[in-house]
Formats: structure tokens, C-alpha cells, sequence
């Protein structure tokens, strides 16, 4: 019996064909990119674990306050608190692993991490300088975070990233990033202002409104540094 020839495609057949694999290729893409989004999205508890930011103050007054609210002992409240984001954190590591390459490649991270605590507090970040090293020298007011009188660099220190890294700085776990960062706005200064002797970093405290809170107290200046021209 002769052999039964195959019948070849016609090449609007062929055609057909190929058009409806890219179109599975393209929606397998698109169901794999809106998974990775959606589980990159998911908040980042990370920086939030670290023990040394929960010994700040202002975290441990909020953990105080929780703690008395739910009616629990403070220690007990904090150590399950501190087991539930641990035991989230690793089952967001676990679904995320497989989408990291292509999120890592892509660029496509989400820049912002959740806020590690709320708090009654807010920090607005400030510059000063002095044009003279005596005491009797008065400070003259740089940069004011949303001060539309003292703007100096504004478009440098107000910018998204740049403000996102200075306000860790007035937590005591980024001592250390808050002293480089300053030193680097200090040399700023100093080549802005060829006058210009000591350049200081602060943060100003405000107390927001509340019921405990009826009239907070007048915003204070907190966690100064300080820093002098280098000697030429």
C-alpha cells in the first residue's frame, strides 16, 4: 500500500497557527510579569526585624502603648509580634524566590519599604551654618524640609530617594549612615558658602495632635551634628 503523503499546511493555515502560540506565549508573559509584581508588592518586613530599631525610644513607647491597649505584658506582645513578622517575612522570601531574577534584571523592586512603626512623632530635617567659630557667632538657617524660606539645595534634600535615606537617619540603628550623610551636606555647605566655618544637621520633634495630646508641646530640635571646615 503506498504511503499516505502529508498534507502540507497552507500558509494561511501555517500562519494561523503560529499567531495562536505567540498569543498563548504572550499571555503565559503577561500572567508570569503580574505574579511577580503582585508578590513584589507585598510589603517588605526586613529592616522592620531588626531588634536594634525596636530598642529605640519612640518604638518602644508605641510597643507600651499597644501592649497596654490589647492588655498584655509588653514583653510577651513584642516577642510574638517579632515571630509573626519573622515567620511572614520568610513565607513572602519563599513565594517571591522564584520571581526574583527576572524582577532583579527587569529593574522592577519596589523602592519603598513599610514603615517600621507609626508614632506620635515626626521629624523634619534641617541645616544650619555659622560663619564664625565663637559662640557669640549666630547660626544662619540653610535648609528646612518643606520651608519654602529656607530651600537652600531643596531640589538635592527634598528629592524622593534622597528623602526617603534621611528619614531613617533620626532613628539611632542609622547613626552611622546620619554622620556620612551629614558630612557629605557639610562639604556641600562649604563649597556653597566659602564663609562658612561650622555646618550643623538636625532634626526638628513635633508631637501631633491626640486625646493624650490635647495641646502637644512646641515642636524642640533633636540629634544635632556638627561639622567644621577642614583645616586647609
Amino acid at each position: 500500500m503506498a504511503k499516505r503523503r502529508r498534507r502540507k499546511k497552507a500558509p494561511e493555515e501555517a500562519k494561523t497557527a503560529g499567531s495562536a502560540w505567540w498569543k498563548h506565549a504572550i499571555a503565559a508573559f503577561v500572567l508570569f510579569h503580574l505574579c511577580a509584581n503582585c508578590l513584589g508588592a507585598l510589603p517588605n518586613v526586613g529592616h522592620g526585624l531588626n531588634r536594634r530599631v525596636w530598642a529605640d525610644a519612640r518604638a518602644r513607647r508605641e510597643l507600651d502603648r499597644w501592649a497596654t491597649l490589647i492588655g498584655v505584658e509588653r514583653e510577651t506582645f513584642e516577642e510574638t509580634i517579632f515571630g509573626l513578622g519573622v515567620g511572614y517575612q520568610k513565607t513572602r522570601e519563599t513565594l517571591l524566590s522564584p520571581f526574583e531574577p527576572y524582577l532583579s534584571a527587569a529593574g522592577l523592586r519596589q523602592s519603598w519599604l513599610m514603615f517600621n512603626a507609626g508614632t506620635e512623632q515626626s521629624y523634619r530635617f534641617g541645616v544650619r551654618a555659622r560663619r564664625c567659630e565663637g559662640r557669640d557667632c549666630d547660626w544662619e538657617t540653610l535648609f528646612v524640609h518643606a520651608d519654602p524660606e529656607h530651600d537652600w539645595r531643596a531640589a538635592q534634600l527634598g528629592h524622593p530617594r534622597v528623602r526617603s535615606m534621611i528619614a531613617r537617619w533620626s532613628w539611632s540603628s542609622f547613626r552611622g549612615s546620619y554622620e556620612h550623610g551629614c558630612r557629605a551636606i557639610a562639604n556641600l555647605a562649604f563649597d556653597d558658602f566659602p564663609d562658612a566655618r561650622v555646618v550643623q544637621c538636625r532634626f526638628e520633634s513635633s508631637t501631633s495632635h491626640s486625646p493624650d495630646h490635647p495641646t502637644p508641646p512646641p515642636p524642640r530640635w533633636e540629634f544635632p551634628i556638627t561639622v567644621r571646615r577642614p583645616s586647609p
